[in-house]
């Protein structure tokens, strides 16, 4: 039996050029459009509203980059679903029926403007549902956190022309 692939495998891409010019990496990480079916099921809001808080085809703008011999890594998710911007536990406790370990950041200002590591706030509404407990968020994979760093990291390291 076939398991079916996840809607975000993979979760970001890098585009390489074909000929690289320094080290340096463009990225687009908001302008993911890639919305799980049970994150659009569990939320309150439509999709044209949760779309308000993509950077919408920044990463389109910025493939040229990739001609002029800069890699570009681009998110396939949206910043609504997740923010790679901030700490992997900075989350609000008014999103969850459970109470959060004591290593959650819950008094951060991004989490008081509903702007956490996921959104309670998308375009001044309501976004998510209630979580039942911490455990329906799943701590992310260690190489998540750096997933830019270690993908490009032996590129980096390759002489570059003057």
């Amino acid at each position: 039996m076939n398991q079916p692939q996840d809607e975000l495998d993979p979760p970001f891409e890098i585009i390489e050029p074909e000929q690289w010019r320094g080290p340096v990496l463009f990225n687009s990480p908001h302008s993911g459009r890639i919305y799980p079916r049970a994150f659009l099921q569990s939320s309150r809001l439509d999709l044209p509203t949760l779309r308000r808080s993509e950077d919408s085809f920044v990463d389109d703008l910025a493939l040229g980059v990739v001609a002029r011999g800069y890699p570009l890594m681009r998110a396939h998710f949206p910043r609504c679903f997740v923010d790679v911007n901030r700490e992997p536990y900075e989350l609000d406790p008014r999103m969850f029926e459970g109470r959060l370990p004591s290593f959650a950041n819950t008094r951060s200002m991004r989490v008081a403007g509903g702007l956490g590591t996921v959104a309670r706030v998308v375009g001044g509404n309501r976004c998510a549902a209630n979580l039942r407990d911490f455990a329906a968020v799943r701590p992310p994979p260690p190489i998540s956190r750096n997933a830019g760093k270690q993908a490009v990291k032996g590129r980096l390291a390759a002489p570059f022309p003057a």
